[in-house]
């Protein structure tokens, strides 16, 4: 729940400007007040930074993930139209649970390829 000015944000997780800078033109970071949410991406940044990663790099993973949402939505909306007294609930259920297991999946296909590197 801490909000946090892009000064504070910077100052917290020492992410540069070039990076913060290209990390809001990807959408990862909102205007002013920045969320707790925010903090945490930039602070992935600046490890990802550390390894040559740069946000540009990052275009295809949030291409992926827009996809991802875009089934989400289409299976949750029939469940919002309804308009049941639960209809809010249940799609936000079925939403965490499609995603965690989209999150499995990807999980998986890297770990394959690092059980590779290992051998």
């Amino acid at each position: 729940g801490l909000r946090f000015s892009t000064a504070q944000l910077k100052q917290e997780t020492g992410i540069s400007d070039l990076a913060f800078r290209e990390g809001a033109e990807l959408g990862l970071f909102g205007p002013q007040p920045h969320s707790s949410h925010e903090v945490e991406i930039a602070f992935a940044l600046v490890v990802l930074e550390a390894f040559g990663i740069q946000p540009r790099h990052l275009r295809g993973l949030k291409s992926a993930t827009e996809r991802e949402i875009g089934i989400i939505t289409g299976v949750t909306e029939p469940i919002l139209r309804k308009r049941a007294p639960d209809s809010t609930a249940k799609a936000a259920h079925v939403s965490r649970e499609i995603a965690e297991r989209f999150g499995a999946i990807r999980s998986h296909l890297i770990s394959e390829v690092i059980d590779k590197i290992e051998s």
